[in-house]
């Protein structure tokens, strides 16, 4: 009995350190003209993918914004000096700014995700939309409230990295979970 109260008491206060250890803005170098921030305080986080119209990300096009919950679970790491596991997602909202005037008229004109309303600056809710972002022959579900992802993650140095997703691993069940971690890794800004 004792045996048991002390793993559950050290389960909790591993927990609260990695979330602890979790928390703080973090943030990729610029890749191609894409930038992701997240930014994580307690067991929310709000998720930037930035797009930007150069390649050196100086001029700034659109960003999508997601907003929502997770859950930790640590596992044994596989390097030395690093704390990672596995981390549940669960989607509040799905957010779209545009900053570019082309971009804006555009999605207008094309009434992207059922909108003809898009306005510079200022951030439209997409959640659960359908929507043609990158290719008019292409429909993106965007998620909606409640829907889950199912990640890996690691903090090492003060750098934070996620699963790579791929075809097989797409992070939509627990069974298409990643394995591999993404080398696009995130600093703590």
């Amino acid at each position: 009995m004792f045996r048991v109260a002390l793993f559950l008491v050290i389960s909790f206060f591993s927990t609260v350190l990695l979330a602890i250890s979790f928390e703080g803005t973090w943030k990729t170098s610029c890749v191609n003209g894409q930038q992701k921030i997240q930014v994580i305080k307690t067991n929310r986080i709000a998720t930037f993918e930035v797009f930007f119209q150069d390649y050196q990300c100086q001029n700034l096009s659109f960003y999508f914004l997601n907003q929502g919950k997770f859950e930790l679970s640590l596992k044994n790491s596989r390097v030395k000096g690093s704390t990672e596991g596995e981390i549940e997602f669960i989607f509040d909202s799905v957010g779209f700014n545009i900053f570019n005037p082309q971009i804006e008229f555009q999605f207008n004109q094309q009434q992207i995700c059922g909108y003809e309303d898009w306005k510079l600056k200022k951030i439209k809710n997409i959640t659960g939309q359908q929507c043609r972002f990158f290719s008019a022959a292409k429909i993106s579900q965007v998620p909606r409230a409640g829907d889950k992802r199912f990640g890996i993650f690691r903090v090492s140095e003060n750098k934070l990295y996620f699963g790579k997703l791929d075809s097989q691993h797409n992070a939509l069940t627990p069974a298409t979970r990643p394995v591999d971690f993404d080398p696009w890794f995130y600093s703590r800004n």
